[in-house]
Order: structure tokens, then C-alpha cells, then sequence
């Protein structure tokens, strides 16, 4: 992966060429350094790898002459290089002076003149079997290099071992590398340019302000926060890195608070500040008031940045605005029970800070965050008030980037140390057994297990790995070893008392292991003096580490052990228990201990005082302890509310026994009523009852096939009305309405022949009922029959006649002015939906002019619409005719029109929640990303030049995965439907990308959001589709990474799920086409893997 990139005129190759073995001379390897000695017209392959490596690398170095400056490949180079915030450097090779006007672009920067006398630094190179000597300035050559080192991206550009630790060893085991490590961390180059990359769009954007870095626990993520991405922007120039924080032990004045941060920053640029002044200004007042301190404190700071940035500039004009940059390092502890006093108020601040930012102050936040604990963040963010984050995902490590990770800090220790050798065979060894979540944290310690006892060999071999027990005996042996150490306290037992419950948890969200960050006192005091020899030597055999008064795992791996795991599951139940009374008693000090938030009682609150009576568990419950005993004082005072909750809690549980037994008396009365007035009115309060129901079922999530029983209930119900003798027009009106919700619901559970049969009922009725009418409101029934009607034929694929029914609608309405479409309550709607059904059959038909008149009409009612209210419904038909607007502009290949139609779409979506804060526009907003990313897809396809356009789809499908990801949390089976779907997309896109790891990530994850709701709603086939999408893409996926057998079952799952399809659906050709696509696609599989018999 290239770090530095040379554009220049393939007139100047030599030059080009000794400019590079000039780097080379000082430290860049060849590989890092990328330049092209290719003629331009070897075609388009070529060219893309050009792309490719100005995408991947670090910085630009533009070797400025006549001919570069005329050259549109050169240009399209350093403009994509800005375009991307690169670093550039502009350099002139020969024949131009600083006063050209066509070096004016870069006026504003300096500019190094190679070309300038005296040119005393002579480079020797070889080019076609040729010799060449090319003379340079010594002092623009240094100029450069001090520019590279001063940006970060020179070999040395990080000094190493830091002068604060001398001492250092170059690889820090299960310990998290650290900003004074930055000089041998390897492996994470092209994300941590990724991240800065992303960080620069923000900027330049001014949304969103918060980063969040995601990954599995063991991934790396402190480390590359720390020791990649902080350093790298301490060297820019628009950023000021404040402080990081990690949350455990107070996330405002804990020993790495914001508190702590703050005052170290301050203390490097000689500015006194105390922690301790600091805590107190932050925690004084309300959240918004912390915020407004804590916006002065960054203020402060990027005044100072400046000032200090002008004077080493010596008078060139530097940037005027510095964005300023707090981070969160591991940022599920925000949501942990633990400290959450100060996580609540830091989250709060923060949310007040990003989203109403003074105009001084240009903020933005960096979080890692484990993948599995994402989601209480998320759903903080609507809350909040602020964008949707952006989420930067941090992919697997690739076996290339694991040998830098091995050979590369040992190149460092031997140039700034002492000698080390790694054997090869070695790190075939190591890169080979770099598999699993723990693969990265395992290694680390195992080089620095090697380190520590064979480094004074000067080279580190196969024999030593095996005699020390491996990669997977490595934390096992140093386990034991630490046993040994602690004599009579190091036995299993007193292991098992030391590490749990003081030193792990259980997260439930992640479900697995999670560390804690507990004081000495919890670990070792009291009656636990006795495991002080035990921690001792676990913290020399860097198993644990020590801190300001704390103890704490070095690494989850450890927790994740097979002993130490069987006996975190063994108290898992308790664990999570214990967090919950901590998270109870924080909320109800919150709530100003409010008998209301008072939450235990009966068989919880005995569970928690048994807990709390356990040795083991006592001391981590003493916060909550006032909680409790609260909570049992007044048991037996609660008695009435504790039977209302009870009932409560019944009626949610049992609706639809208590909603189907209503139905049934209701039905029994009506039938027994003779008098026609009293059956008009049970006409109505039955049919407003059902309507309350079928609400209730929507909001609790229940699938469609419920939510059809309980309409059927009403028709029935009805019908017997209509039996006894009346059938009024008000009768028949409210049945006819009931036929429709019917046919639509029927649709939902792919029941094609009662949707026809309901549908064609409705139409008839409503025929007859409107002849003769002229009240609008029998124009809109009839107009919505219609569409009903059309519905139920366009379904199984006959568009033509759909769309006589569809035309039908529309003429039933044509007399009627806009003024009344709008007045009568959902006549627009209606009307907007046939335009876009008439739209989507003309753009399947490639017409797109008769398309685009119906959406445009479409598009109009929903704006006039929403312009007279604003609810669900309008949002649905604006953001439906903008997404078949944007569709129409991508089909014919408008792309810059289309991001434009989505663009206003998102804009008016936002203008509405300003209005009505209420208002669900989430949701759409997600559909409009995707929509977004689609259309970069989709040009992609088009062009040579993919990259760039890869990257913005996976941007925008992440912002509508992340948006998709919030509302999935409520049990709904189209919100799960829609998050999966977006994760398909994102993971598509790695995929082209060649991230497989990614992908496959992305992949499973959409595979479990569906797989969740189908045990409730198994009939529900757009859900069946979305799973079908993600198990082919998971084969896929799998055989590209070679596992060929996995790919094969997830392919199998495939079969059985198109199965369940073609049996619902038996006449649908597409799906019989899938079904057979998926048996030859595992027949080639097992072609593959020499199987004959199994293909045939």
C-alpha cells in the first residue's frame, strides 16, 4: 500500500525516478513510495491502479514543470488528492518561477523549488539498462523531507522509544499501544488515512460531529485511535486534538477523565489548568451549562493552537478556523452501570455542545466503540438532537497487514536499538495462526512473550515460538506461571475470586464477557488482602494492569479463555444482575430518589438482597445499598401500584385474546339489536374499535397475519350486521373500507387470491354506492377501490391491465380542483400513489417521459399536501415520489440530477421536523441514503474510475444503515426489513471493494435483523427476500475468502428459505427461477470441491 504518490509529466520519468530513490534514501521502502513510468495510453487498467494507489496513499507529491502543468491526468491526480484533503506538496522540477500564473492554485501553501541554485544534491539512477544523474536543491529536498516528518507520514516521523520511556520494548502485548507508540504501530495505514480522510469531509461539510469507530472487541480499536489516528492529526493542520477519554472510573474525573485530558493538554502548552478546576467547572449547573464550560475550555485551546501554529509559521497565513477534537476511547463503558452519574452528564454535554456549537468553535467527536454494544448509543442520538454519526467500521486485518505488524516494529528497534531478526519461517507461522475475534491480541502478546525472553539473542526463531508453547499456549503458560509466582494465592480458586465479579462483567447486548475497571479496595481490600501476591503477579506478567489506585484486565482475550469463560457463564445470571440494581439505584438518585423510580419488589427485590448478601458481590453493591433498603421499606406501601403494573402488564401481554373476546360480545349485541338507528351506530363504534386494535397491533410490532385476524372480526361482525337486515348505505360503506384494509393486508402475506376476491368486492360495492354522488368523499372510496383493484392485478404481474385501473382512479378524480383534493382527508393521497404506480409501470417500460409526468404530478400533491399538514402518511407519498424521481434520474444515467432529487428531498423531510419535532422522519430519511448510495452504485457500473464512487456509496449506505439501525430496535417487522436491507447494501459494496471480512461481517449481521422477526411473523416474504439477498451474498463472500464449505451451507439455507417462498407464492416465475438458481449455483460448489456426486 503506497504512502506517498508522485504525479508528474511522463516527460520528467528520470527525474521522477531519483526523486524516489531519494525518499528511498531516507527511509521509505520502494513499496511506499508510488510513481508512474507507464505511458497513459496503455489503457484503462492501468489507470485504475492509478486511482487506486491516489486513493490509498498518505500524501501527494506533485513534481511541478510545463508539461505536468498541462497535463489533464496530472491535474485530475492532485484535484482528487484535494478533493480528498490530502496532504500535497507542489514541487518545481524544471523551467517554471514561483510567479507563474498556473501555480497561482497552490499560491496559498509553500511552494519547494528543486530547480532553485545552488543544486548540489546529486542522485545516480538506472532507467531502460541507462545510467542517469539528476542535481537537485539540497534545501527544498530537506524542505520536503521536514515537511513529510512534520505531517506524520515520513518512516521516522514519530520518534521512537519516546525520551519517556527509554526503555520502551517494540511490541506491547495485551496492552493497548499508546500515543508515545506511534512510531511502531503498523498494520492500520490505510485506515487511519481513511479516518482523517472522513474527518476532513466533516469538516469541510460541518456534519455530522461524531465519528464513531466500530469493531469486534480485539480488533484494535484503542490502539489505532491512540497510536494511529490521534498522532496523525496532531500533525495536520486544520485539527487540535484535545484529549482522549475513557469513561471507567468517572468519564468528567475519573483517572483518564475529560478533566485529566484537559489539564494535560494545557499543561503541555504551559497553560495551568487543574483537573480538578476543571471537574468542578464542568459539573456545576445544568448539562447545557457543563456544555457552555466545556466549549469555552476548547475555545481556549484552538485560540492557543493558533497563535502557536502563527508563530512557527514565521508570518504564513495558516489556517483561520482549527476544528477542535475530543475522543471516546472504548465507549460502551458510557452505557455501563458503573460511573454512570458522569457518563449520563458527559453524553448530555456533548449532545448540547454538537448540536448547537457556538460560532467560534468548529467541534467534532471521535468514539470507538465494540461493534456488539453500538446499539445504546444510537439509540441516544435522536434524543440528542444531533445527525446521524459516521460510522467508520475497522475491518479485519489482512495477512499482509499482519506482517507488518511482526516485522516492521522489530525494523524500528534495530535501527534505534539494537539488532533484531525475525526469522521468515517465523512469520509464516505467526501470519498462518492469525485466525478468530482474539487473533490480533493473542499474537501481540506472543512477540512480546518471544521479545521478553529470546531478544537478547538478536532474532527470534520457529524453535523459540514452539518452546514457549505458541501463539494459543502463549496467555495459558504466562497464566500458570503467574499461579506459580503466588504461591499458596494463586490457586484456581482464589483466580476465579480475584477476576470475577470485581475485575468482569456480562454485557447482555454483546453477550459475552466485559472488563471492569474496579479500585484496589474492590480487588484487594478487606477480607481479600489475601489475593494481593495473586494480582501482583498477574500486573509483572502484564495479565493485569495497574493504575491510579485501579486494577484492571489488560484484555478481554484473557476473559475469553476457556477456565475464565466457564466461569463468567457460571455467574453470568448474577453479573448482569448486579448491574441492573446499579443502573436502578442511578436512576432513581436521578429522579431525586422518587418512590416512584423505586422498581424491586417481590421475587426481584429478594434476588437482588441475596446478592447483595453474598461476599463475593457486596462491596461492587454498596452504591446502591440506600437503593434497596428503600425499596424493601416501602414493599408493602406500593401494594396498589404494584397490582395496576401487574394489570398493565396482562392487558400488554394478552391484547389479542382480550381484543378477539370483545369482538365476539360486540358481535353478539349487535346481532341482538332490531332498531336500525342503534344498528347504525354499533356500525360505527365497531368499526372505530377495530381501528383501535389494528393501532395497537401496529405499535406493539405484531405481524400482518394477526393484524388480519382481528379485521376479520370486524367484517364479520359487519356482515352480521348487514344479516339482521340492515344494509344502509353507511353499512355497506364501512364493509366496503374493511374489503380494501383486507385486500391491502392480504398482499402483505402474498394471499394473492383473497386480495383479488376482497378487492374485486370493494369495487363492485363502491360502484354502486357512488353512482349517482356527488359528495367527493364517494369519489375518493371509489378512486381508492380502484387503486385496490389495481393492486391485486399489478401483484401477479399484469401491468397492462393494472394500469387501466389504475387510470380509472385518476379519471374518477380529474374533475375535481386541487383545492378539494387536498380538503377531503386522504383523497391526495390516493391520488398521488396511482400517479406512482403509473410511473413505476411506464419506467419499467423504459418510457421515461410518461413516467416522469406522473411522478412529477405525484411529487406535487404530496408538496401541497405537506405544506397544508404534516403526518406519516404525506412523508410516506413525498419521500415514495422523490425516491422514484431519484430512480428515474439514474436509470437515465443523471446522476448529478438525481443526487440533487434526493438532496431537496432530505432538505424538505428536515424543514418538516423543524416544524413538528414529533414527526417520524427517520425512517425516510434511511430510505433516501440508500437511495443515495444507489446512485453511486449504479454510476460506478458506468465509469472506469470506481473507487471514489465505492466509497461515497458505502458513506451513504452506512448513514442510512446507521439511521436503519436506530428505529430497528422496536419491534417491527418492516424497520427490521429496511436495517437489514441497508447492511446488504453496505456489505455489497465492501465486497466490490474487496473487503470480504467487512462483507461478510455486514452480511450476518442482516441475516440475524431478519432472522429475529420471521420466528413471529414467518409469513412475511419480504422478509424471506431480504434473508435470500443476504445468504447469497455470504456464499459469495465466503468463496472468495476460500471457505468453500461455509459458502455451501449458507447456500443450502438459501434452497430451504426459496422453498418456503415458492410454496407461498408457487406461481411466481421468479421466484421458481431462484429456487433453481440456487441448487446450480451449490452444484458448481461441489463441482469445486471435486464432489461429482453431490453436484449431479
Amino acid at each position: 500500500m503506497p504512502r506517498l504518490f508522485i504525479s508528474h509529466s511522463s516527460t520528467d520519468n528520470i527525474a521522477a525516478l531519483a526523486f524516489q530513490r531519494w525518499l528511498m534514501g531516507k527511509g521509505w521502502g520502494q513499496d511506499d513510495i508510488f510513481i508512474d513510468l507507464h505511458d497513459m495510453q496503455a489503457g484503462e487498467k492501468w489507470r485504475e491502479t492509478l486511482v487506486k494507489a491516489n486513493v490509498a496513499c498518505d500524501a501527494l507529491l506533485f513534481l511541478a514543470s510545463p508539461e505536468a502543468l498541462d497535463s489533464d491526468e496530472c491535474k485530475r491526480e492532485v484535484r482528487r488528492a484535494e478533493d480528498d484533503r490530502k496532504d500535497v506538496i507542489v514541487a518545481i522540477l524544471r523551467d517554471l518561477t514561483l510567479d507563474d500564473p498556473r501555480l497561482k492554485p497552490w499560491m496559498d501553501r509553500q511552494i519547494m523549488d528543486l530547480s532553485a541554485e545552488l543544486r548540489e544534491e546529486r542522485v545516480e539512477v538506472e532507467h531502460k539498462s541507462r545510467r542517469h544523474f539528476v542535481d537537485f536543491n539540497r534545501l527544498a529536498l530537506e524542505a520536503i523531507h521536514a515537511k513529510l516528518i512534520d505531517w506524520g507520514h515520513a518512516p521516522d516521523s514519530f520518534a521512537w522509544p519516546p525520551k519517556e520511556r527509554p526503555n520502551a520494548q517494540p511490541y506491547p502485548g495485551l496492552d493497548a499501544f499508546d500515543e508515545l507508540s506511534a512510531g511502531i504501530f503498523f498494520g492500520r495505514e490505510a485506515d487511519i488515512m481513511g479516518g482523517i480522510r472522513d474527518l476532513r469531509h466533516m469538516r469541510h461539510r460541518g456534519s455530522p460531529r461524531l465519528m464513531v469507530i466500530q469493531a469486534a472487541s480485539g480488533a484494535g480499536k484503542s490502539s489505532f485511535l491512540r497510536a494511529g489516528l490521534w498522532p496523525k492529526l496532531s500533525r495536520t493542520s486544520e485539527f487540535v486534538p484535545l484529549a482522549i477519554v475513557r469513561p471507567a472510573k468517572g468519564a468528567i474525573s475519573g483517572p483518564q477523565g475529560l478533566g485529566k485530558g484537559l489539564e494535560e493538554w494545557f499543561g503541555r502548552h504551559r497553560i495551568r489548568r487543574s483537573a480538578g478546576a476543571i471537574n468542578a467547572a464542568l459539573m456545576a449547573g445544568d448539562a447545557r451549562a457543563g456544555a457552555a464550560k466545556l466549549a469555552g475550555f476548547m475555545t481556549e485551546a484552538a485560540m492557543t493552537f493558533t497563535e502557536a501554529q502563527s508563530f512557527a509559521a514565521e508570518g504564513s497565513r495558516p489556517h483561520q478556523r482549527k476544528s477542535v477534537l475530543l475522543a471516546i476511547d472504548q465507549g460502551e463503558e458510557l452505557f455501563a452501570a458503573e460511573d454512570a452519574a458522569e457518563s449520563e452528564r458527559l453524553i448530555a454535554m456533548l449532545g448540547h455542545l454538537l448540536a448547537h456549537p457556538p460560532e467560534e468553535l468548529d467541534p467534532y467527536v471521535l468514539m470507538t466503540i465494540r461493534a456488539d454494544s453500538v446499539d445504546p448509543l444510537l439509540q441516544r442520538v435522536p434524543a440528542l438532537g444531533i445527525d446521524a454519526p459516521h460510522m467508520r467500521p475497522l475491518p479485519p486485518l489482512s495477512p499482509s497487514a499482519y506482517r507488518d505488524v511482526i516485522t516492521k516494529p522489530a525494523a524500528v528497534y534495530t535501527r534505534r536499538v539494537a539488532r533484531l531478526d525475525i526469522e521468515p519461517e517465523l512469520v509464516d507461522v505467526l501470519v498462518s495462526k492469525a485466525t478468530g475475534a482474539d487473533a490480533l491480541p493473542l499474537l501481540a502478546f506472543t512477540l512480546q512473550r518471544m521479545f521478553d525472553m529470546y531478544h537478547k539473542e538478536q532474532r527470534l526463531t520457529v524453535a523459540d515460538y514452539e518452546a514457549m508453547g505458541g501463539i494459543e499456549g502463549s496467555i495459558d503458560r504466562a497464566l500458570a506461571e503467574a499461579q506459580k509466582v503466588a504461591g499458596s494465592a494463586g490457586s484456581q480458586d482464589n483466580l476465579r475470586r480475584l477476576l470475577i465479579p470485581a475485575l468482569a462483567t456480562w454485557d447482555p447486548v454483546a453477550n459475552g464477557a466485559k472488563r471492569l475497571v474496579p479500585s484496589e479496595a474492590e480487588v484487594i481490600g478487606g477480607d481479600r488482602s489475601h489475593l494481593a501476591p495473586l494480582a501482583s503477579a498477574l500486573v509483572e506478567k502484564r495479565l493485569l494492569t495497574r493504575g491510579a489506585g485501579t486494577f484492571e484486565v489488560a484484555h478481554e482475550a484473557l476473559l475469553r479463555r476457556p477456565l475464565i469463560d466457564t466461569w463468567v457463564q457460571e455467574q453470568k445470571d448474577a453479573l448482569k444482575l448486579r448491574d441492573d440494581v446499579l443502573r436502578e439505584a442511578f436512576e432513581w438518585s436521578r429522579a431525586g430518589k422518587n418512590p416512584e423510580s423505586l422498581v424491586r419488589w417481590g421475587a426481584r427485590l429478594e434476588s437482588a438482597l441475596e446478592l447483595r448478601d453474598n461476599n463475593e458481590f457486596s462491596l461492587g453493591l454498596a452504591p446502591a445499598l440506600e437503593y434497596l433498603e428503600s425499596c424493601r421499606r416501602i414493599e408493602r406501601s406500593i401494594e396498589t401500584a404494584k397490582t395496576r403494573r401487574r394489570r398493565r402488564t396482562i392487558s400488554a401481554t394478552m391484547a389479542g385474546l382480550f381484543v378477539a373476546a370483545s369482538v365476539a360480545a360486540y358481535l353478539a349485541w349487535i346481532t341482538s339489536v332490531k332498531n336500525a338507528r342503534m344498528l347504525e351506530r354499533a356500525v360505527t363504534g365497531s368499526s372505530n374499535f377495530v381501528r383501535e386494535a389494528i393501532r395497537a397491533n401496529t405499535e406493539r410490532g405484531l405481524p400482518t397475519s394477526e393484524t388480519i385476524t382481528f379485521v376479520h372480526a370486524a367484517y364479520d361482525m359487519l356482515q352480521s350486521v348487514r344479516s339482521v337486515g340492515n344494509s344502509s348505505d353507511s353499512v355497506m360503506r364501512v364493509i366496503t373500507s374493511v374489503e380494501m384494509v383486507l385486500a391491502d393486508s392480504y398482499e402483505q402475506v402474498n394471499d394473492l387470491e383473497q386480495q383479488a376476491k376482497l378487492a374485486d368486492a370493494a369495487l363492485e360495492q363502491m360502484k354502486m354506492l357512488a353512482q349517482g354522488r356527488q359528495d367527493p368523499t364517494f369519489r375518493r372510496d371509489l378512486a381508492r377501490a380502484y387503486w385496490t383493484k389495481g393492486r391485486s392485478i399489478s401483484v401477479k404481474g399484469r401491468n397492462t391491465e393494472a394500469l387501466g385501473q389504475f387510470e380509472k382512479c385518476l379519471t374518477e378524480t380529474s374533475v375535481l380542483s386541487d383545492d378539494v383534493l387536498l380538503s377531503v382527508p386522504g383523497l391526495a393521497s390516493i391520488v398521488a400513489t396511482c400517479h406512482r404506480e403509473i410511473g413505476l409501470i411506464n419506467l419499467e417500460r423504459n418510457l421515461y417521459a410518461e413516467a416522469f409526468e406522473h411522478v412529477q404530478r405525484s411529487l406535487a400533491l404530496a408538496k401541497a399536501s405537506l405544506e397544508r399538514n404534516s403526518n406519516t402518511r404525506i412523508l410516506q407519498d413525498l419521500t415514495s415520489s422523490y425516491l422514484l424521481k431519484a430512480e428515474l434520474h439514474r436509470n437515465r444515467q443523471d446522476f448529478d440530477e438525481a443526487r440533487n432529487t434526493v438532496n431537496e428531498a432530505l432538505a424538505l423531510l428536515q424543514a418538516a421536523e423543524n416544524k413538528n419535532p414529533e414527526l417520524p422522519i427517520k425512517r425516510f430519511q434511511g430510505d433516501l441514503y440508500v437511495v443515495m448510495g444507489d446512485v453511486s452504485l449504479f454510476q460506478a457500473d458506468q465509469v472506469a474510475d470506481k473507487a471514489a464512487l465505492y466509497e461515497q456509496a458505502r458513506a451513504d449506505f452506512m448513514r442510512g444503515n446507521t439511521v436503519h439501525k436506530i428505529l430497528s430496535n422496536r419491534p417491527d417487522v418492516s424497520a427490521a426489513n429496511a436495517w437489514a436491507y441497508s447492511l446488504i447494501k453496505v456489505a455489497d459494496v465492501s465486497a466490490r471493494q474487496k473487503d470480504y471480512h467487512y462483507a461478510r461481517q455486514a452480511y450476518e449481521t442482516a441475516k440475524s435483523a431478519v432472522e429475529e422477526p420471521l420466528t413471529y411473523a414467518p409469513d412475511q416474504l419480504q422478509l424471506r427476500r431480504t434473508l435470500n439477498y443476504a445468504l447469497a451474498g455470504l456464499s459469495d463472500v465466503l468463496t472468495m475468502l476460500g471457505q468453500r464449505d461455509e459458502a455451501i451451507e449458507y447456500a443450502l439455507e438459501r434452497i430451504e428459505n426459496d422453498q418456503i417462498i415458492v410454496a407461498a407464492d408457487p406461481n411466481s416465475e421468479q421466484r421458481q427461477r431462484s429456487l433453481a438458481d440456487g441448487h446450480y449455483y451449490v452444484a458448481q460448489m461441489y463441482e469445486a470441491n471435486a464432489q461429482p456426486e453431490l453436484a449431479l
